[in-house]
């Protein structure tokens, strides 16, 4: 585990007064690997996401094929008890649950922002982790997330950019193998950024933007905002 000290938060910029762990340990599988990744954080910022961050791993329950996802689901399973303590999550999730036209099928309004939000920390945190300090303005922009299907559902692009001339995959940093893996690619629309790309326990994929890091030495305390 990294130790920051006299660092602004990768966040806000303010001053940092703890280590936030990035991606959360929320989305990770017990045990959790001995080398964690953490980055500079306020009070204020390790906290605030946390909400979103429920709201993410809940969502990803209702639609992950893993069988470590679908017991945290099952009745007594990790998910099943957060619904259980947030009556108001559950309730929340349940309004937006809708079917379909024909009435076959169930789908649910995904409150897309709160994905993004996450997303965009996730990506910002695991950026400063390899290059040491915040994008340049005008800092990240969440492209989306893409559920697993039978047919890939991530924009051409984003395929190629993952894949070397001979149309292999290229090498993809793991946190945990089958749960949280990302990499950093040109983004081949954008002369001038990277595009980090992360694999949530084999259900979701999840894009992101951001400025290639200048080589003069960043400016200490710029701050990046956040989407909304």
């Amino acid at each position: 585990m990294q130790k920051w000290r006299h660092k602004s938060c990768v966040y806000c910029g303010k001053s940092a007064t703890t280590s936030d762990h990035v991606p959360p340990k929320l989305l990770l599988e017990r045990p959790l690997p001995t080398r964690a990744t953490t980055v500079p954080a306020c009070h204020a910022c390790n906290g605030g996401f946390s909400l979103d961050e429920q709201y993410f791993w809940v969502l990803l329950g209702q639609v992950s094929p893993s069988p470590a996802i679908a017991e945290k689901v099952s009745p007594g399973g990790a998910i099943d008890r957060t619904l259980q303590r947030s009556p108001k999550l559950e309730e929340r999730l349940g309004r937006t649950v809708e079917r379909t036209a024909e009435g076959a099928d169930i789908y649910i309004q995904v409150e897309h922002n709160r994905i993004n939000r996450v997303l965009g920390k996730i990506a910002l945190g695991l950026y400063f982790a390899r290059y040491g300090r915040s994008p340049p303005a005008p800092g990240i922009n969440v492209i989306g997330a893409y559920l697993y299907t039978m047919q890939d559902s991530r924009p051409l692009g984003l395929i190629v950019s993952t894949h070397n001339e001979r149309f292999r995959p290229k090498r993809w940093s793991h946190v945990q193998r089958g749960v949280f893996s990302y990499i950093f690619v040109r983004d081949p629309r954008s002369y001038g950024h990277l595009i980090c790309v992360m694999d949530f326990h084999q259900t979701l994929w999840g894009a992101v933007r951001l400025a290639q890091p200048r080589k003069r030495k960043a400016t200490s305390g710029r701050q990046i905002r956040l989407l909304d």
